[in-house]
């Protein structure tokens, strides 16, 4: 059974939202705490009383009673009505849409408009329900205006109204509000935002761009994000939203399903948003939440790597962001990298990352994901960063190898000459439909060779090469190429330093080239002569319907001659818009069989994705009981953390005196250490004083031994020189007595004469006395007694000097030994 057409376009209830549908339905009661908690910006800031829309609303009407006290009538006047009926439908062709979403928001606002009863806001139509929508459309943009003569601090006149409202008409259209620089403050965006609350299901876009709406308006927003289930654009582009607001929008993606594209960047000369770094953990937590979210824009936000990183986390768990601008946020190489492994498991097709600061090693790791097949990427923008020639070599090689980026943007780089011909490989890739490489100082050489690619290619039709000082080298190359390609459609050559050389060259190559649409030759060398022919090429060339060549020196009547040929043709080619129709027609009947093959399969993938869906809403089904089951078992389980948590604090503080019982036997040991520590010092000490002592000690009794032994040495030498004196002095004494026993000898044989002479004298007395001084018995001078008598003989040499040796030797050595004995006693 087939589906009506109308619901083909109308994305069916997810079964998260269905889950949250049922959550939101329960009674606080029955959800667990984090669940049942009011709407809240952030954990730590405190719940309000009042929600950021009533705090506005309030402050309106208190400002409101300020204003009218005293004053006998309003300053709206309660006659004066005006009536807010968009002046335009969106443009869009009625064949087919710009963009799938588009068509879904078209259809959903068409089903909305007739469940309400009303196709535009303030058109009466059969039914009562559109003068209630219009009525609650005007009350709640006459407040919008109140509340921005609040924040304007204006006086609220009709005329003022009545400009507003006109503005507001001019600029809106078939289900989009545009409020763009509308001087709306905080107060204003509150009232904003009760309209939406108040209208959920009439307006699909909502354009709040170069307000200053601030946190205080930006916390409304978010508020009302979370109640609004009809809005799917929103343009919240430099507001001076900050931290508090930045998290407060994207916390409120969690509970919302219908919102689709949400720009927070910048107007050119405007003031930026303020949503950075700190902003980034709630950026996470949106993206891995959020499935309905397509398109995000955080253009000048100040991210810097650490926020990328995050956002980087967050894209790793989503699936359905397809579009994402990070331009002029600062994410450098670091941030680069992060990113590029998040889009290898992510769904962008679309990115921004121009004026990041990104060099070589953030372009390299870009390549590296390109190269690898796991990008869905179709459009990538490089822009003014610092990529040098070895990452331009990696992109050539990434690009060479990859099928599905259409889109290349490397702009106002540092790509040089070498760079350039690294970055031709990558012309052969069969999907590059749009390369953009201007300012880069390629020059002759790097053109002359991304030109030569060109050649045999048939996909890329948009070529920017502007800035690159190729000059006629570069410009001659170009000739030859666009003589040979058939499928480039747009070129530019601005400011390349081409003279007429290069110029003529150039206009020549149009007459052989029929699919060349746009060419701008602006800010060159060019004069009359690249001017008249241009003006003889393009009367050869049917096809070219815009050239650029101001800036130049050619003169007024070939400017007029070029002018009225472009115009010719543009004029022939609008002519010719239903012949070559009816060729596309012809080609795609051709193609019809194929069409029905697709038909075919794409009625078999209908008929899956109804099986998908009834598959999806079973298992929704399921999730629900399992989540009733889970918060019972959660309440069941906090019970039991509650009980666990007191247990846990009993403890803690037993731990606690445990730990401070501790601490102080801790302090005590530690007392007790340092004392035994200085005892062991001392004893070291000691020991260490002692030991020094007993070296000293041991080197002394060393000292005496040795001292000891050559005493003992000395004392046996003396003695065995003692021995042989003794018995030197022994053989002497035997001499003595013998000499002794001779000289008693003859003193003997001597005696006996003189006894027998001494008895004669007795016998006969002698006649003269004997000589004064002789003693008796002493023989007489010159008697022959005497003469015989022998008297004392001397001791012979030998015997005197034994004698001697006996004497005065004996003496003297025992009296050297001892001087020498008592010289080194005291000596030590």
């Amino acid at each position: 059974m087939m589906r009506p057409k109308s619901a083909k376009v109308v994305r069916p209830q997810s079964a998260k939202a269905e889950t949250l549908a049922s959550i939101r339905q329960r009674p606080h009661s029955a959800l667990p705490k984090h669940l049942s908690k009011p709407f809240q910006v952030g954990k730590e800031r405190p719940v309000p009383e009042l929600s950021p829309i009533e705090s506005g609303l309030q402050e309106i009407v208190q400002e409101e009673k300020v204003r009218n006290r005293g004053r006998p009538t309003s300053a709206i006047s309660a006659t004066h009505r005006t009536t807010f009926v968009p002046s335009h439908r969106a443009s869009h062709s009625p064949t087919r849409s710009v963009s799938p979403r588009k068509d879904v928001s078209r259809t959903l606002s068409a089903l909305r408009r007739e469940a309400e009863g009303t196709s535009f806001p303030g058109r009466a139509t059969s039914s009562g329900g559109g003068d209630q929508v219009a009525s609650s459309l005007e009350s709640g943009l006459r407040r919008v205006f109140s509340a921005k003569c609040i924040d304007l601090q204006l006086r609220p006149t009709d005329e003022r109204l009545d400009r507003f409202i006109q503005i507001i008409r001019g600029n809106s259209s078939d289900g989009r509000l545009c409020l763009r620089e509308g001087g709306l403050g905080p107060l204003a965006g509150a009232a904003v935002a009760a309209m939406f609350v108040d209208n959920p299901v009439f307006f699909n876009a909502l354009d709040l761009s170069g307000n200053a709406l601030k946190d205080q308006g930006g916390k409304a927003i978010a508020e009302m994000l979370s109640k609004n289930s009809g809005l799917m654009t929103l343009d919240l582009r430099s507001n001076d939203i900050g931290m508090e607001g930045g998290i407060s929008i994207f916390d409120s993606l969690l509970s919302n399903a219908s919102i689709t594209e949400l720009d927070l960047g910048i107007l050119a000369g405007s003031t930026r948003n303020r949503v950075g770094a700190k902003v980034s953990e709630a950026m996470k937590r949106a993206l891995s939440g959020n499935s309905s979210l397509m398109s995000l824009s955080l253009l000048g936000n100040g991210l810097g790597p650490d926020g990328c990183t995050q956002l980087s986390k967050g894209l790793g768990n989503n699936t359905t962001l397809r579009t994402l601008d990070l331009g002029l946020n600062n994410i450098r190489d670091e941030g680069a990298i992060q990113l590029a492994g998040a889009l290898e498991v992510g769904s962008i097709e679309t990115l921004n990352l121009a004026s990041n600061g990104i060099g070589d090693t953030g372009a390299v790791r870009m390549s590296q994901a390109i190269r690898s097949g796991l990008l869905l990427l179709q459009s990538l923008d490089l822009s003014n960063n610092q990529i040098g020639p070895q990452a331009a070599s990696n992109l050539g090689d990434a690009l060479s190898h990859n099928s599905l980026l259409c889109v290349l943007h490397l702009d106002k780089n540092e790509i040089g000459p070498e760079g350039g011909v690294a970055l031709s490989r990558g012309i052969e890739s069969r999907s590059l439909t749009h390369l953009s490489l201007s300012y880069n100082n390629l020059h002759d050489r790097g053109v002359q060779h991304i030109v030569q690619k060109l050649r045999g290619n048939t996909s890329i039709t948009r070529l920017d090469l502007s800035g690159n000082e190729c000059g006629d080298m570069g410009a001659a190359a170009v000739a030859g190429m666009l003589r040979i390609n058939n499928s480039l459609t747009s070129l530019s050559l601005e400011e390349n330093a081409i003279s007429d050389n290069g110029g003529i060259a150039v206009s020549h190559a149009l007459g052989g080239n029929n699919t060349l649409r746009t060419l701008s030759v602006k800010s060159n060398l060019l004069h009359d002569a690249t001017g008249s022919s241009f003006v003889a090429g393009l009367r050869m060339n049917t096809g070219l319907t815009e050239l650029d060549i101001s800036w130049n020196d050619i003169n007024y009547a070939n400017y007029r001659s070029i002018e009225k040929l472009i115009a010719e043709h543009a004029a022939r080619y609008r002519e010719g818009a239903v012949p070559r129709l009816k060729k596309e027609m012809i080609r795609l009947k051709k193609e019809e069989p194929k069409l029905a093959i697709r038909e075919a399969e794409l009625v078999e993938l209908n008929e899956e994705r109804e099986r998908c869906q009834i598959e999806s809403q079973r298992l929704g089904r399921e999730q629900d009981e399992t989540l009733q089951y889970t918060v019972a078992k959660l309440e069941e389980l906090q019970a039991q953390l509650a009980d666990s948590s007191q247990d846990l604090a009993d403890r803690h503080s037993d731990i606690k005196a445990h730990g401070e019982k501790f601490e102080e036997e801790k302090v005590k040991m530690a007392g007790e250490i340092g004392v035994l520590q200085k005892k062991l010092d001392q004893l070291l000490d000691n020991e260490r004083r002692m030991r020094t002592e007993l070296e000293g000690i041991e080197s002394k009794i060393e000292w005496e031994q040795q001292d000891e032994l050559e005493q003992e040495e000395l004392i046996t030498h003396e003695l065995q020189e003692s021995q042989e004196l003794l018995q030197r002095t022994q053989n002497s004494l035997e001499e003595w007595k013998e000499s002794l026993q001779n000289i008693l000898d003859e003193m003997a044989l001597a005696e006996q004469p003189q006894e027998s002479d001494e008895a004669a004298q007795s016998a006969t007395p002698s006649v003269a006395s004997p000589r004064r001084g002789k003693t008796a018995g002493s023989p007489i001078a010159g008697s022959p007694m005497a003469a015989s008598t022998p008297g004392p003989r001397s001791p012979p040499a030998g015997r005197g000097a034994s004698s001697k040796a006996l004497t005065g030797g004996k003496d003297d050595k025992p009296s050297k030994a001892k001087a020498s004995k008592t010289g080194k006693g005291a000596e030590k």
